[in-house]
């Protein structure tokens, strides 16, 4: 297995190009095809990203009206501006659609299969080229990070920025370039501007990426020192003065482990059952610091989940497919063989990507759930790093053996089991996941506003139920709404206390809470609900979910039966 390292690769140059090349039109057509079709619908950071995008581009402003912002506030969370921007050109293309919207994560998902070959031959040098392909490969059918790259996730982009500013990184030190070490320093300071994550994450990344390959072997003199320093204070100067803004750090306050009002809420009940201690017992081990450090501990051991990272994935429905997991089941050898092989060979970038998963978890587990497959995503990284170089240990150590019966039968028991993880993937995301999670990725959002743009016209007011679970942005992206009619017409109200902005109206479309012997009277209006199947008004139009089948046991007995759930309900009032 350690001759994995110091034996020269037998793949030549023009062939590793070839076959480089094959891998990344496998990677670009598995995160281009059908992407505005599955996911089946837009969920409704999808259609606010897309929405700001399409105001900005109509109107250079956002949805509040505020021009070119560093920050938007859409639903209360402050986006970061790194994806509404990217998205402002196809959406301006393409129009405002699911295409659109996605295609940012779709593009930069699929460099980022090149930036993380080229950063590997950068690491490890010309002579090995069978690493960089196979963890290029891993990472092109990779299902964590398929599925981003298949939905407007503000992380995909990130990741490339991050992969990117390494890389150059890289080539700086072999160049011994300052201008490509400033570079370096301003593309990956770019993810800042795109996942609150990499806020933490990046500067971690990059100080222990200075402290374990020195860049002072090229930056001595006093100019290049102060043009590096300068740059920084710039880049964190810009960077800290949004952050602590209205709707920087407090955009976050709800997240974060030591501040969220619902982690703190578990902890204090846990405390209210202690009051019969003596209270300098509960004071010295159960305080809220200790209790909150604790689950610190516990959400930092759950990114060390097998069901998470190798069985059933995250089962948040936006997060995930709920049958696979975040990597392939396979990839659990592959990634033990490669933790081990790598440290026994003491190879160069074993306590690198070790470092860089280490800062993702430390991060990641200071907010209030875990694991978390968008706030983990950096994760992927040092796990299809890892995975690759345990992939190639497994395959050569079977080459190796004598024995032909394990020589071949072990590389066809590993292809077999491999390929099948892959078509267990695939099949289940494109046949199940689109059905079983529909209402997570609101798939009937698009035809509903299909439905009102052909009849709004016809009537004075839309009112929308409340408890209806239909996000205004759904609307506004989907009808499209004019960003600059929606701007004049918008009514909020006001913020909750999480700092969550919701609307009451804009144009003819009111949420409220319907008043059925109120508003059945009123002429010429359409109320549009989920629940309306006893109610005396007459129906115009029902939007269904996917039929789904359902199957449960009966003691031995199986039954099976198909369901289909009800999404909206359009109703019209008697004049």
């Amino acid at each position: 297995m350690l001759g994995l390292f110091k034996k020269e690769s037998f793949i030549t140059s023009r062939a590793s190009i070839l076959i480089f090349a094959g891998i990344l039109l496998l990677g670009v057509f598995l995160r281009f095809n059908l992407l505005s079709s599955i996911p089946n619908g837009l969920q409704q950071d999808e259609t606010s990203i897309g929405y700001n995008a399409y105001s900005i581009v109509q109107t250079g402003r956002d949805e509040y009206g505020q021009g070119y912002p560093v920050l938007f506030k859409a639903f209360g969370e402050y986006k970061l501006p790194g994806y509404i921007y990217l998205s402002t050109l196809p959406v301006w293309i393409f129009g405002p659609n699911a295409f659109a919207v996605r295609f940012v994560s779709a593009f930069f998902g699929s460099i980022s299969i090149v930036i993380l070959y080229l950063l590997l031959r950068e690491m490890i040098g010309k002579k090995d080229m069978v690493l960089p392909l196979v963890a290029s490969f891993l990472l092109a059918v990779n299902p964590w990070h398929l599925h981003f790259s298949r939905g407007a996730f503000e992380v995909t982009p990130a990741l490339f920025f991050i992969l990117s500013g390494v890389y150059l990184y890289f080539v700086s030190l072999r160049k011994k370039s300052i201008a490509l070490f400033l570079f370096s320093i301003f593309i990956g300071s770019l993810s800042l501007y795109t996942y609150n994550i990499a806020r933490v994450f990046t500067p971690l990344l990059y100080i222990g990426m200075f402290l374990l390959y020195r860049p002072d072997q090229f930056v001595r003199s006093v100019r290049q020192k102060i043009l590096v320093s300068s740059l920084l204070v710039v880049l964190c100067g810009i960077f800290l003065l949004h952050v602590m803004q209205s709707g920087g750090y407090s955009s976050t306050r709800g997240t974060l482990l030591f501040t969220s009002a619902e982690v703190q809420s578990r902890i204090l009940e846990f405390r209210s059952y202690l009051v019969v201690l003596p209270p300098i017992f509960t004071k010295l081990f159960f305080n809220s610091f200790v209790l909150s450090l604790f689950q610190y501990m516990q959400n930092i051991l759950s990114y060390f989940s097998m069901s998470f990272l190798f069985l059933t994935g995250s089962t948040h429905g936006n997060h995930g497919i709920g049958n696979v997991g975040q990597m392939y089941s396979i990839e659990l050898l592959f990634f033990c063989v490669g933790l081990i092989v790598s440290f026994k060979a003491r190879v160069k970038y074993f306590i690198f990507f070790l470092l860089w998963a280490v800062f993702v978890i430390l991060v990641a587990a200071t907010t209030r759930e875990a694991p978390h497959a968008t706030r983990g995503f950096f994760l992927i990284v040092p796990l299809v790093v890892f995975s690759a170089t345990g992939c190639i240990a497994v395959i050569r150590f079977f080459v190796t053996q004598k024995r032909r019966s394990i020589r071949y039968g072990g590389i066809i028991v590993i292809s077999i089991f491999f390929i099948f993880n892959m078509l267990y993937y695939f099949v289940s995301y494109y046949n199940r996941f689109p059905v079983f999670y529909a209402p997570q990725w609101r798939s009937e959002d698009a035809a509903l506003a299909d439905y009102l743009k052909a009849n709004e016209s016809k009537y004075v007011e839309i009112l929308i139920d409340k408890d209806t679970d239909l996000i205004y942005s759904s609307l506004l992206y989907h009808l499209p709404f004019p960003p600059k009619d929606f701007q004049e017409t918008v009514k909020r109200l006001p913020d909750d206390s999480e700092g969550f902005s919701k609307v009451e109206s804009f144009g003819k479309y009111r949420y409220k809470a319907i008043d059925w012997e109120k508003d059945m009277s009123k002429p010429h209006t359409l109320i549009i609900t989920s629940k309306a199947d006893s109610r005396s008004l007459p129906i115009l139009e029902r939007f269904y979910y996917p039929q789904r089948p359902v199957v449960v046991a009966n003691g031995q007995e199986i039954v099976s039966f198909p369901i289909t759930d009800q999404a909206y309900v359009v109703l019209e009032t008697t004049p």
